[in-house]
């Protein structure tokens, strides 16, 4: 089944916003964003269009798991080096998930 225009802005806010909330409203959603944003994410079709889009992003920007921690683990020195805490455990965070160390 295709995407809804709403569902196709929430994948693409979704890879690029710094919440399920702020995704959802860039997609137009008006109320309960935070709920509204869960719904859609959950739906199996927005699920596989989320992963096709992050696996055409990374052939065409040519990431890998390795070229994204390099990335990160130099981003976490750089927040260190400035006493940046909280850029440090998101680096961390960032890392962890990159390794599947979340559920």
């Amino acid at each position: 089944m295709r995407l809804t225009q709403k569902e196709s802005k929430f994948v693409e806010a979704y890879l690029t916003a710094t919440s399920i909330k702020e995704a959802a409203h860039s997609a137009g959603y008006l109320t309960n964003l935070s709920s509204q944003g869960c719904r859609v994410l959950n739906r199996p079709r927005v699920q596989e269009a989320i992963q096709a889009e992050r696996e055409r992003l990374s052939v065409t920007h040519r990431l890998t798991p390795d070229v994204l921690a390099e990335n990160l683990l130099r981003a976490y020195e750089r927040a260190d080096k400035a006493r940046d805490v909280m850029g440090m455990v998101r680096a961390v965070r960032e890392l962890g998930e990159l390794c599947g160390l979340y559920p």
